[in-house]
């Protein structure tokens, strides 16, 4: 059997290492979500021109819907 057939030993610490990763992903997409729409609405209240406000919804968008894939409640 070569190296590359070998069965690969399950390692559960680095399990609970992933965990972590996730955990902390999870944490800044949120906080990062919950800024940008504070941005949003202070660009708003502001009268920012509308591709400025366009650009920020695109970005928000995107980490909305990082959000549902790491699994976070309502982003």
């Amino acid at each position: 059997m070569t190296t590359d057939q070998q069965p690969v030993e399950h390692d559960p610490l680095s399990e609970e290492a992933d965990l972590l990763t996730i955990r902390e992903a999870q944490a800044r997409v949120t906080e990062r979500i919950r800024d940008l729409r504070q941005e949003l609405q202070t660009l708003r209240d502001g009268g920012a021109h509308p591709v400025e406000l366009e650009a920020v919804r695109g970005r928000l968008d995107h980490l909305v819907k990082a959000a549902e894939r790491l699994g976070v409640g309502r982003a």
